[in-house]
């Protein structure tokens, strides 16, 4: 549900009543081995961020540049996993670096630069409830990390 919540964030904005069944979304899943570095409310200060706030603002600024930082002084991990600023209670996987996708029912393959995927939907829909969950871009509520530090994601239920 992230990625759709991510894209209900940026495409829909702040309007909760948008017509959310008039799009659309390629969907996939893929398989992906990664010993990522956890970004979260509680190790953000001593990675770098002034406020741990910053992993989850519409201001993406803070976050661009301790990436630009870590990838000058050659110490960007390979992947982050860090909470999402879309969907309260969940976290999102960032790779770093070219990957080629491959058939997700591969047997071999290489994961330094290959990543088994495919495509799970073209044209689905996200489910209605997912809407009312989206913490929207430009919203004037607070995200909930922001001022508990944590928040339980609870699954929307679906028809």
């Amino acid at each position: 549900m992230g990625p759709l919540a991510e894209m209900i964030r940026h495409v829909l904005g702040e309007d909760p009543s948008a017509p959310l069944d008039e799009y659309s979304w390629r969907i996939w899943a893929a398989r992906v081995q990664a010993d990522p570095l956890v970004l979260d409310m509680g190790n953000a200060v001593s990675e770098g961020f002034r406020h741990p706030s910053a992993l989850v603002s519409d201001d993406h600024a803070a976050c661009q540049n301790w990436v630009r930082q870590r990838l000058d002084a050659g110490t960007l991990p390979p992947a982050l996993l860090v909470p999402s600023a879309a969907l309260p209670g969940t976290e999102n996987l960032i790779l770093f670096g070219g990957f080629v996708d491959v058939a997700y029912v591969r047997q071999t393959w290489e994961p330094s630069y290959q990543i088994r995927a495919g495509m799970v939907t073209d044209g689905g829909k996200a489910p209605s409830s997912l809407a009312g969950l989206v913490h929207r871009f430009g919203s004037t509520s607070t995200h909930p990390l922001q001022t508990r530090g944590s928040f339980s994601f609870r699954e929307p239920v679906t028809p």
